[in-house]
């Protein structure tokens, strides 16, 4: 029996860490597409002011 809970908290344990792992993937995954919407908000930005001195629409 003895064995049998030490197996069940070792599970649990990596299971844990494999969740911390997960969480902060995902954030770091959050935080990469906030950038990209930043940078695409800047570009589309640059284009429309570029397209006002050419006069052309976007």
């Amino acid at each position: 029996m003895h064995k049998r809970i030490g197996n069940l908290h070792s599970s649990l344990e990596r299971f844990v860490d494999a969740l911390l792992k997960y969480q902060t993937s995902v954030v770091e995954i959050n935080r990469a597409a906030q950038r990209q919407l930043r940078a695409n908000d800047d570009m589309r930005k640059n284009l429309k002011s570029i397209a006002s001195v050419f006069r052309v629409s976007p």
